[in-house]
């Protein structure tokens, strides 16, 4: 439900229109090559937009693969091989 929850969050905070200004971020997440976390401009520019929730699914599906000991990166692959084998989209408008 973790996984659930976040999906959830990046719904509303796209339905909002929270979407990271990439310029912003870029200039921020700068600040990480030298070392340093710039809290501040995370908080008042990153957080709770639509990019931050997607990247907390990303996290949650990590840990819980990571728990169960998957090998997600594995599956990934030999998912993306066997979608090479299928018509684009699967024959469906999206």
């Amino acid at each position: 439900m973790l996984i659930v929850s976040e999906l959830g969050e990046a719904l509303e905070a796209h339905r909002c229109g929270k979407m990271c200004n990439d310029d912003i971020f870029i200039f921020s997440i700068g600040w990480l090559e030298e070392g340093i976390f710039p809290e501040i401009d995370y908080e008042n520019n990153i957080k709770g937009t639509f990019e931050e929730e997607i990247a907390d699914t990303f996290i949650r599906l990590a840990d819980l693969c990571g728990y169960l000991k998957i090998d997600i990166e594995k599956h990934i692959k030999a998912k993306l091989e066997y979608n090479k084998t299928r018509p684009e989209k699967h024959g469906k408008k999206y």
